[in-house]
């Protein structure tokens, strides 16, 4: 393919003169063949224009995909910041749960040994004492206590009423008749009688609480007593 050295036109092949300005071909054989190589004005705007467009198409693909990189790039940074503050709750979570798990075990163990202690210490009162001792052994222990220091003129025996010890003359007589005869004939001084029932009621409320009485009575008839002595203090004394 030729070029028109004055106008730049395409000359076809086998043409001596130019179409567009009827310059001779043969003459400018030559250089149209040195100026082939080089572009045109009019190829030139071609090329310009093309590569304008490609310039502006570029720009605004570039236009459109920033946007989009950057809001890539935004959600990709929300993800990252989202992961990073979802790992830091649950480090939170665990140090708490750990935390908490320890403040309950030491919890429970303050209150089990506490318990313990309560218990320890209950073991050691005369409520715990009286409930887990039976009325026979209760029995026993108050008549050991009377053998330690008997002042009493008479064979006895004793029983458990309604929170109620009773020491009664074995003979089975009238209580109000002839025992009080036994202290008048033996000489028996009745403050000793007090102080000996007194001693035996201050054991039994130590060891039992102080919820039982002592009568020196008849057991077949809880209003025939001598003397009735509750606490560690007389309560009556018909002796007197």
């Amino acid at each position: 393919m030729k070029y028109c050295t004055n106008c730049g036109a395409e000359i076809p092949d086998g043409v001596k003169f130019c179409p567009n300005c009827g310059t001779k071909v043969e003459a400018l054989t030559a250089p149209a063949n040195e100026k082939a190589t080089e572009p045109t004005p009019q190829s030139q705007n071609t090329v310009d224009k093309v590569a304008s467009n490609q310039s502006t198409s570029y720009q605004q693909q570039t236009q459109k995909s920033q946007p989009v990189q950057a809001q890539q790039a935004v959600t990709s940074q929300n993800s990252d910041q989202t992961t990073t503050n979802d790992k830091s709750q649950e480090v939170t979570l665990s140090k708490y749960v750990k935390s908490n798990k320890n403040k309950l075990w030491k919890t429970l163990a303050i209150v089990a040994v506490a318990v313990i202690v309560l218990f320890l210490l209950f073991t050691r009162t005369s409520k715990y004492r009286d409930m887990t001792t039976s009325n026979e052994d209760k029995i026993n222990k108050v008549i050991q206590w009377e053998g330690e220091e008997n002042v009493l003129p008479f064979s006895t025996t004793t029983t458990l009423q309604d929170h109620t010890f009773i020491i009664a003359p074995n003979q089975g007589h009238s209580i109000l008749s002839d025992v009080i005869r036994y202290f008048t004939d033996e000489g028996v001084d009745a403050s000793s009688v007090e102080q000996y029932l007194i001693k035996i009621s201050s054991k039994i409320q130590h060891e039992y609480g102080s919820g039982y009485k002592i009568k020196l009575g008849d057991t077949n008839d809880d209003s025939q007593y001598i003397m009735e002595v509750q606490n560690g203090k007389v309560i009556s004394d018909n002796l007197r």
